[in-house]
């Protein structure tokens, strides 16, 4: 008799199981899950008749809670999953509650919260039950918040001398802890002094300048750290390091360093000023970027001074008073030229300027003429700006010695000119030679060739452009010639035919003919390339 299960047999050793031979029974202790399964008896007789039976075991369990978490943190805003993790023959239902209340549509080994809110903190219950049993776990979730800060308003403005108070609220779980700090100089403030907090309110008593600017209330706990700012702005407070230097009908104010702005930047300043203590303060507003300056005075006054700072909560403290007087009216004096430094590229010019003393009034601008060093040259003008840098000159002429004057110009008049002299070198040989030039060049090159050759031709064989131009010449002073050579007209002289004393050979070579005039007379010399006549051609002579 043998004990197969799902087809494997079993055999003695097998310690879940344990075959009984005399009762023919198989014995399974501590039955567990892993057990079900169908399970099949073989008999063999020694007669060799066999017989099998089958059965089917099935094994039942309760719910049962394994590798379950029962406390679980979660942050508010993220999604929160809790497992409940049991198992159980047959299957288990499972169902959910909170505070003793069913929670629906969760009949599963798992509870998912979307988005977890505060209000999700507390105590939940995995209840599971099948037909055998029925057992329950206990799961505690905590939310945690970040915190958040509320202040009474981003910004405020209050006048110096007076109280100010922002109030501001954390929320948060777990409670954050509050603190206020100021950002000018990072410290943390406490609850005593000028400036102090109690309870989240920042109060500031006696508003004063540098109390402008930002502050800080932070919050602070385990789930994170948030904070908000708030500016205070109050008017600036009053110029300290100032310099005021007289001009011939103005004042100048200088600063060393910037007043206290009062938590909001300085956009102008208040320059005003009197002649005495009787009088009303005159008054006038200047851009913080521009030059502060007092400008339309009388020279040779003594006037008595001050200033102050704007900015958008107001105007600020006046700066102590200054007595000057003004001094008389001058111009310029003469714009220094960097002579070290003048360049000369090609046919351009430049040479750096340094600006010098402005006669205690702005400059307007610099005017500037240059002309070259030759007679009857007439100056070229330009006018530059009062804060130029350098002069620039173009399209001079090559070769040229040239002479540049300078001069500053403010509301009393110019300046002595600054004066320099500068040489343009000659234009390179490379530059001048353009493609029109080459050609002239080339052309010429082959005229003088041309006429060389000519002129031999002309010499030696009598022959050539030359030769012909003079023929033609020579006929065209003397009329009568050709009225001779036409047969035509008569003279008043003989007319004498000459040949000159060379072979005959020779003049039929040369192909020219040439009638001249002497004394009277014309004389003719031929070598034409006349064909030979039948006596010439037998009876060939050396004389003509």
């Amino acid at each position: 008799m043998t004990w197969f299960r799902e087809g494997e047999e079993l055999d003695d050793e097998d310690i879940v199981s344990k075959v009984d031979y005399t009762t023919s029974k198989l014995l399974i202790r501590k039955a567990s899950l892993s057990d079900v399964g169908t399970y099949t008896c073989k008999f063999e007789s020694e007669d060799g008749h066999k017989v099998e039976a089958e059965f089917v075991l099935y094994i039942y369990k309760g719910p049962s809670f394994h590798d379950t978490t029962i406390y679980h943190e979660f942050l508010e805003g993220a999604d929160g999953v809790v497992l409940c993790m049991v198992t159980g023959q047959p299957a288990v239902d499972v169902q959910w509650l909170k505070d003793k209340e069913p929670i629906p549509s969760t009949h599963r080994s798992q509870l998912t919260i979307r988005s977890v809110v505060r209000a999700d903190y507390g105590e939940y219950v995995c209840t599971a039950k099948n037909k055998i049993a029925e057992s329950s776990a206990t799961f505690m979730l905590h939310v945690f918040e970040p915190p958040e800060v509320f202040i009474s308003g981003d910004q405020h403005s209050v006048n110096v001398g007076e109280r100010v108070a922002v109030s501001c609220n954390v929320t948060g779980y777990p409670q954050p802890d509050l603190h206020w700090l100021n950002k000018q100089n990072g410290q943390e403030l406490d609850m005593a002094g000028r400036i102090h907090v109690l309870d989240g309110l920042l109060e500031i008593k006696d508003v004063i300048p540098a109390d402008g600017g930002l502050y800080s209330c932070m919050a602070v706990s385990t789930s994170g750290n948030a904070s908000r700012d708030v500016s205070i702005h109050t008017q600036p407070g009053p110029p300290h390091y100032l310099t005021v230097t007289p001009g011939p009908t103005s004042v100048l104010f200088t600063l060393k360093t910037f007043p206290i702005n009062g938590g909001t930047p300085i956009k102008s300043f208040v320059l005003q000023w009197r002649k005495n203590a009787i009088e009303k303060w005159e008054e006038t507003i200047v851009a913080a970027s521009d030059v502060l300056a007092i400008t339309d005075l009388r020279p040779y006054t003594k006037y008595t001074v001050r200033m102050a700072a704007l900015n958008n909560v107001g105007r600020g403290q006046f700066s102590i008073e200054n007595t000057v007087r003004t001094e008389g009216k001058r111009e310029p004096d003469s714009p220094a030229i960097s002579t070290d430094q003048a360049k000369v590229e090609g046919n351009s010019f430049s040479v750096p300027l340094e600006q010098s003393d402005n006669g205690g009034s702005p400059l307007l601008h610099l005017n500037v003429k240059y002309k070259e060093e030759a007679e009857k040259s007439e100056w070229h003008k330009m006018q530059l700006p009062s804060d130029a840098k350098s002069v620039n000159l173009k399209d001079l002429t090559f070769g040229s010695d040239y002479h540049l004057e300078v001069e500053a110009v403010n509301s009393n008049g110019s300046s002595i000119p600054a004066t320099f002299n500068f040489t343009v070198p000659e234009q390179p040989v490379s530059s001048r030679m353009t493609k029109g030039t080459v050609a002239g060049i080339v052309m010429l090159i082959f005229l003088v060739v041309f006429l060389a050759v000519d002129a031999t031709c002309c010499y030696r064989n009598r022959c050539g452009l030359l030769m012909a131009v003079a023929g033609k010449l020579s006929r065209w002073k003397d009329p009568g010639l050709k009225k001779v050579e036409e047969g035509e007209g008569t003279t008043n002289g003989d007319v004498t035919l000459k040949a000159i004393s060379k072979p005959r050979r020779s003049i039929q070579q040369s192909g020219v003919q040439t009638i001249s005039k002497e004394a009277g007379h014309l004389t003719e010399v031929t070598c034409d390339k006349a064909p030979l006549t039948k006596n010439e051609k037998l009876h060939p002579t050396t004389d003509a």
